[in-house]
């Protein structure tokens, strides 16, 4: 099934759209929630360094109540303004401080993270996830050691849902849908634009080309702008008036050689006709003067044979002469003494 290039262009915008919207919605979802766990996770870390510094170090200098009291007041404090949950985690893992629980004296509050490893952060100072088995839901978890004397004391961790960072996300994520749609929109109409500008003017060279490969070399592209479609469908008209002029020439130059193809059949059939005339005229004059020849070679023949017969009879007769001379001879000189005799005797 053949489509044209603009039904390709609708098919390929389709797609590319539907592969915009798959990537904003995992890839950029990602990004998007990476950067904002970040950004929060840079915030809390910095509130939990002021705190670990400003209180939880006076804390584990004096480790009295009024001192603890006054960490739990100022943890309490920024938990609501934070909207995030405040603890002071001992190095062995137990929780002595939790801003969200009431101050009922420090044992009472205490309670022990038995899978708690600070290592278990690495080089970052947030994780996120269940905090150890801690909580239900995925929460954000900051930590910042406690120094004191040189030495680590203990933690102090802040919490925050993640409930709160996806519905920021999915409030960025609707943003950025609503601005992909309005660019999709926009890259629409401007591949509608770009079917007016240059689908439909190679519409009308590609309907020329069908004439011109279909023999219609008189078909003229009716597209009269000055960009580059422009000149070449002039170019191509002037392609197709020449290879018309030379489809003439051809057509004129093929009945001048049929013409001239029939005169020399004609010509030669006359020449042929005049050479078999002049042929038979020829032979019938040799052939009559042969036969002259002949009937004068036979007269010839029967004169000679005349003139021998002739000649062999006078032969014979002459042989019989020269033969009976010498007869004769004998009888005349006979007949003389014969003569003289009778003479003589007178008789």
């Amino acid at each position: 099934m053949k489509h044209s290039i603009y039904v390709k262009f609708i098919i390929i915008y389709i797609v590319a759209a539907i592969l915009c919207f798959v990537f904003v919605a995992e890839g950029t979802s990602k990004l998007i929630m990476n950067h904002m766990t970040a950004d929060k996770a840079a915030t809390l870390y910095q509130e939990a360094v002021l705190l670990s510094t400003n209180y939880a170090e006076d804390y584990y200098r004096s480790q009295t109540a009024s001192s603890f009291e006054t960490v739990h007041s100022h943890f309490s404090a920024l938990d609501t303004y934070l909207n995030a949950r405040i603890w002071l985690i001992d190095i062995d893992g137990t929780v002595i401080l939790d801003s969200e629980e009431k101050l009922t004296g420090l044992e009472n509050t205490a309670h022990f993270i038995e899978k708690f490893d600070p290592t278990s952060f690495g080089t970052s100072y947030y994780m996120t996830g269940d905090f150890f088995g801690e909580f239900d839901e995925e929460v954000l978890s900051v930590i910042s050691p406690i120094n004191y004397n040189l030495r680590v004391r203990g933690y102090l961790v802040i919490h925050t849902e993640m409930d709160e960072l996806y519905a920021e996300k999915e409030h960025m994520l609707n943003i950025v849908y609503i601005t992909l749609a309005v660019l999709l929109l926009i890259s629409l109409i401007s591949l509608l634009f770009v079917g007016l500008i240059l689908y439909y003017p190679m519409k009308k060279i590609m309907k020329a080309a069908s004439e011109y490969a279909a023999g219609n070399l008189s078909y003229q592209v009716e597209l009269n702008t000055e960009d580059e479609f422009g000149r070449l469908a002039g170019s191509m008209n002037l392609m197709a008036k020449e290879l018309n002029d030379m489809e003439r020439y051809k057509e004129d130059l093929s009945f001048e050689i049929r013409n001239l193809e029939k005169n020399i059949e004609t010509e030669h059939q006359i020449l042929e006709n005049t050479i078999a005339q002049t042929v038979k005229s020829r032979r019938e004059e040799i052939e009559k003067a042969y036969n002259t020849e002949i009937e004068k070679l036979v007269g010839k023949d029967r004169k000679i044979k005349g003139q021998r017969e002739k000649a062999k009879e006078k032969g014979v007769i002459d042989r019989i002469a020269e033969e009976t001379k010498p007869v004769y001879e004998e009888n005349a000189k006979i007949r003389g003494e014969i003569a003289n005799i009778m003479k003589k005797n007178k008789l």
